[in-house]
Formats: C-alpha cells, sequence, structure tokens
C-alpha cells in the first residue's frame, strides 16, 4: 500500500531512498530529499525523517493518531509568499522534533489543534512560530520562537528558551485577572500561580525563559482584567458586532475599559490598569459584522464572510483571508505589509499608504478600489466639467467623464492578480486650458488631488 508520503513527488538526489512499513527515511549517509505536495500522515503511521534536509513544496498534516518524528534533520518548506505553508497536527496525533533546523527562517510555522501534542528540543529557525489550539498541549525545551499562540484551552511548559513574542486569547466564559505582564526573564512563571484564572483549562508554565513581549486576546464572554503590565498588542475576536468603536491607540492607560454602549453581539469584557500598549490594537472581524472605526492604530484581521468595516481618522494594517464584504476609509493611513488572501471586496474612500508599504501577499484575491479626483484651479477653486479619463496598462480607454461643481469625478478599478503590480494612465484636462497625466495603481493616495490652469 502506497504511504501519504508517496502521493507527491518524491526524489533521492544521488541517493536510492529507503522507507520501511512506518515511513522511516532510511540512509547511511546526509540526503536531500524533495517532496512536492502536501505531506499527509494519517492513522497509526509513524513517519520519521532522520539525518537527511527534507525540502517540502507543501503543507504537512499529522492525523488521527498518527506521530511525526523529525530528529537531527533540516527541514525546508518552499512557500511562494508568507504562510502560505505550515506543518499542522490534529486529532490525537503527535509531532516530535529534536535537534533539528527549519527553514525558511522567517516562515516557520507549527500549529497544534484538537488534542494533538507537539514535542519540541533544540529545533532551530529565527522565525519559528508556534500555536496551540483547543485542547492541544505542547513541550518546548532549548528553543527560541519568534511568537507563542496559545488560543482556547491548551497547556504549554517552555524551558530554557527565548520568546519573542507571547500571545495569550481567552475564550468561553473564562473570568481572568492578570499582572506584571513584562519583558522579563522568568526563572518560574505559572498562568495559574501568577493570575486568578477560572473558567478556562488553558494553561502556561515557563521555566528560565525570556519573553521580549507579551500580548492579550479576548473573545466570546470573557471578562479579562490586565494591572500593572506593558503589552504589544490587545487583540479583539468580533463575531456579527454592530455598532461603533473608538480610542483603540497605541500608550498608557491608567483606567479603561471597552464600551460596549452602542455595540451589539460583543459579549466579552475587558479592563486596563496602569498598562502600556506599545504596538497596537488587533481585531479579527468575522461574520455579518457591520462596524465603525474611529480613533485607533489597527491591525484589521478580515476574515469570512461578508462584514462592513468604515475605518476614519485611524492607521489600520489590511490582512484579508476569504473576506467577502467592504472596506470604507476616511482620512485613513495604511501601515505595514497587504496580506490578502482567498477574498474579494470593495476598498472606497480617503487613503494614504506609507511610503514603505508593500503587498506582502496577493493570492486569489480580487479589490473593487475606488478613486475620487478633485481637480483644482491655481487659487484652489473647484473646477467643474473638468474632462477625466482613465487608460489601462493596455492604453485602452476604461473611463471617461467629468467632474462635478464640487471639482470631484471618481471611477473604480478591478484589481486581481494579475494586474495588482500595474500601472494606469490618468489623463484631466480644461477644454482651451491645461491638461496633465500621472500614472496611477493600488497603492495610489486618494483623492488624487490635481491642479490645472482655466482657460
Amino acid at each position: 500500500m502506497m504511504n501519504h508520503a508517496a502521493r507527491g513527488v518524491l526524489l533521492g538526489l544521488g541517493l536510492i531512498l529507503l522507507f520501511s512499513m512506518t515511513g522511516r527515511l532510511m540512509g547511511s549517509q546526509p540526503q536531500e530529499v524533495w517532496h512536492s505536495g502536501d505531506l499527509i500522515i494519517d492513522g497509526n503511521e509513524v513517519f520519521t525523517i532522520e539525518n537527511v534536509t527534507y525540502h517540502q513544496q507543501g503543507n504537512i498534516f499529522v492525523l488521527d493518531n498518527a506521530k511525526l518524528i523529525i530528529r537531527n534533520a533540516t527541514l525546508v518548506f518552499h512557500p511562494s509568499f508568507s504562510g502560505q505553508y505550515a506543518l499542522r497536527t490534529f486529532h490525537s496525533s503527535r509531532l516530535e522534533m529534536e535537534s533539528s533546523s527549519l527553514r525558511p527562517a522567517y516562515d516557520c510555522s507549527i500549529e497544534s489543534y484538537d488534542q494533538s501534542t507537539v514535542y519540541l528540543r533544540e529545533v532551530r529557525c529565527e522565525g519559528l512560530f508556534l500555536l496551540l489550539k483547543n485542547q492541544s498541549n505542547a513541550f518546548a525545551a532549548r528553543t527560541d520562537f519568534r511568537a507563542v499562540e496559545l488560543k482556547g484551552t491548551p497547556t504549554a511548559k517552555v524551558q530554557n528558551a527565548y520568546i519573542d513574542g507571547l500571545k495569550l486569547t481567552f475564550g468561553g466564559d473564562a473570568r481572568v485577572e492578570l499582572s506584571e505582564l513584562r519583558r522579563a526573564f522568568y526563572p518560574s512563571w505559572s498562568l495559574r500561580d501568577r493570575g486568578q484564572v477560572t473558567g478556562t483549562t488553558l494553561d502556561l508554565l515557563l521555566e528560565n525563559t525570556q519573553v521580549s513581549r507579551w500580548s492579550i486576546g479576548v473573545r466570546d464572554s470573557v471578562n479579562l482584567l490586565v494591572k500593572d503590565s506593558e503589552l504589544s498588542q490587545v487583540e479583539f475576536e468580533l463575531q456579527n458586532a454592530i455598532g461603533p468603536l473608538r480610542g483603540m491607540r497605541t500608550g498608557f492607560y491608567r483606567d479603561w475599559e471597552l464600551d460596549k454602549s452602542n455595540v451589539r453581539n460583543v459579549d466579552f469584557e475587558m479592563r486596563l490598569t496602569n498598562v502600556q500598549v506599545n504596538l497596537y490594537w488587533s481585531l479579527w472581524i468575522e461574520g455579518s459584522s457591520d462596524l465603525k472605526l474611529s480613533d485607533s492604530v489597527l491591525f484589521l484581521a478580515l476574515v469570512p464572510e461578508d462584514s462592513r468595516v468604515s475605518v476614519v481618522d485611524s492607521a489600520i494594517t489590511i490582512h484579508a483571508s476569504e473576506y467577502r464584504g467592504s472596506l470604507n476609509a476616511k482620512h485613513a493611513t495604511v501601515t505595514g505589509d497587504l496580506w490578502l488572501r482567498l477574498s474579494s471586496f470593495s476598498l472606497t474612500g480617503s487613503i494614504q499608504f506609507e511610503d514603505s508599504i508593500r503587498v506582502g501577499v496577493w493570492d486569489s484575491t480580487v479589490i473593487e478600489r475606488e478613486y475620487l479626483v478633485l481637480i483644482t484651479d491655481l487659487d484652489g477653486e473647484p473646477i467643474e466639467n473638468a474632462d477625466v479619463q482613465v487608460r489601462d496598462p493596455r492604453g485602452r480607454v476604461v473611463f471617461e467623464g467629468k467632474t462635478d461643481s464640487e471639482g470631484k469625478a471618481s471611477f473604480s478599478l478591478s484589481f486581481n492578480d494579475g494586474n495588482y503590480r500595474d500601472d494606469w494612465t490618468l489623463a484631466a484636462s480644461v477644454p482651451r486650458g491645461w491638461s496633465t497625466s500621472q500614472q496611477i495603481d493600488f497603492l495610489t493616495d486618494t483623492p488624487i488631488r490635481i491642479t490645472l490652469a482655466r482657460p
């Protein structure tokens, strides 16, 4: 019977590879192994990668009661974009990784779900991210992490390690009070001993471990109080939420409580006392939410399904995955890399993009972007009936119109995987007066302001 590793393309370089019935890679000397397609290990299978460099073009899924052992090896993923591939464990499966390396350094993700187990010892990867969800559990020693997140009711023990960013996300009916979350070396720290925690089995034990940044997340009906702490980010998960939220900025909060007076379908409670927030507030917006967000510094995670989001006087970082909705901005600045996957939505309003911004990921996504053009004369007065024309990258006219009495005209362009890097040509003119043209693209600020001389 062909095991799942053989479902892809497996090539040995200069060496014939032999498989035992358990899926063990055997060889008497270092080898390079290539596998194309998702690697699926399931049932009661035990698959061992040992003393090899294993190149994986796809995800790795460990399912059922299966076990994946990686020992004295290098596992190299080959993604086309950040976050494309990960090593994921589900059900009651187990991952054991020891004295091994993960690459590429910037994009190493291990995700554990259900009741699966992850055991890591002396794992090397500069950008290692460990996500623990549901009732999964993990042990890690002598391993450095870019980020570790516990979400749901997992348990974890970390020894002799370094964690750049540590996030605890509480759900259900948990009642949690935490204090003194700061950059520090923790000889011994236990969530149960250091905090007041009820209504959840989420637990974390740190021994001889350095934590550089803490973050906190809430969802469901959690009641959370954080005191005397320094947080990198604060995260909300909003499901079908309707109404306004404001004032979520970086800075020091002497006594802050989430104002839900005008917001529906938000059941959690959060209070910050003597807390510094350093990076941003993170909002996971899903379902059929209808939100107006203002005066904030936000990481927006737009996820299924068809929410409507309005952002006013705020700085935002946009990540969208399977999002089918709208995003309207008024005096908003977009910061950080854009991450867009499997989405289709409209982007409208007045938006400024930071000079350093780039599209980090654009995958199977369509965005209908509205552009507002404002044409004025040399004295700053609006010009009515100015001609506006837009040509696509092939020179075809895709829009022709005139400005209204306020000097305004608007048009929309549809961007997809094939054209989001392209330039369009915007031309404007006044009969018997000046004319001008310029290149625009997906990251052009709006409104587009043009000055022309009258005849």
